[in-house]
């Protein structure tokens, strides 16, 4: 009886290690291509000032199926000392067309948005090798409901985690197998064209609020999950003690 007791309790133990939830700052200077070490803010990416370290968002057990959701965002942020937009981006009236750098990927948009919110998934290393490009066609490719896993060291658009800029369905973000952090920052370039730079005139910042989870356990409410093992250990001991 005590040893189904102790399973069960491990078991609650190991499903509340495998839920990471977050809530973070993300700064506008947040330089996602120093994500890892892949990069120094303080002396790459600083034409203008020097950027910041992409923040280092979520740390987690590496496994398959697990999903990344955004569940609040908030703040404003923007390029060239101006306060221009919330996580979904739109600063300058042009493509996204940053350069990679070091085996960190950007992506690219042939559509007018830059200085969204973007995150990179790493394990507990950085690439071997730069990964191809995410190339986004359309907003509505930014904002599916499903987002399939990117690849580790490729940056991928999160923006407010939403199907519409502020409102519509959360959306879902594979995390790929092998994963073991999540950062989160901006690409940024002159006229967002280029080599990474140009991060000193960003102002302002995002609060975001997240979820790293396996769809088999969901992601158990602190509260419930910590009655849930307190009622285990009262009756393991009940159980000790009728013994």
């Amino acid at each position: 009886m005590r040893s189904t007791y102790l399973l069960v309790l491990i078991c609650l133990l190991a499903g509340l290690a495998v839920a990471a939830p977050f809530s973070v700052s993300v700064l506008g200077t947040s330089n996602i291509f120093t994500a890892g070490g892949n990069a120094n803010p303080a002396t790459c990416c600083n034409s203008n000032g020097a950027s910041t370290a992409a923040v280092l968002a979520a740390t987690f057990g590496a496994g398959t199926g697990q999903t990344l959701t955004i569940t609040s965002s908030s703040g404003t942020v923007g390029c060239a000392g101006s306060l221009t937009n919330g996580p979904d981006g739109s600063c300058f009236n042009s493509p996204n067309q940053v350069n990679s750098l070091g085996v960190i990927a950007s992506n690219t948009t042939n559509f007018n948005d830059t200085m969204y919110l973007v995150g990179v998934f790493l394990d507990n290393g950085l690439p071997g090798a730069l990964p191809a490009q995410i190339q986004y066609t359309s907003a509505s490719q930014f904002q599916q409901a499903s987002y399939s896993a990117p690849l580790l060291g490729q940056t991928f658009f999160i923006g407010d985690g939403l199907t519409g800029t502020g409102s519509g369905a959360q959306q879902t973000f594979a995390v790929p197998a092998g994963a073991t952090r999540l950062f989160l920052g901006f690409e940024d370039a002159f006229n967002f064209s280029g080599t990474p730079d140009f991060y000193g005139d960003n102002p302002g910042s995002l609060s975001i609020n997240g979820n790293i989870t396996t769809a088999a356990t969901g992601v158990p409410e602190p509260a419930s999950m910590g009655l849930a093992v307190i009622g285990l250990l009262g009756i393991g001991l009940a159980a000790r003690r009728r013994a």
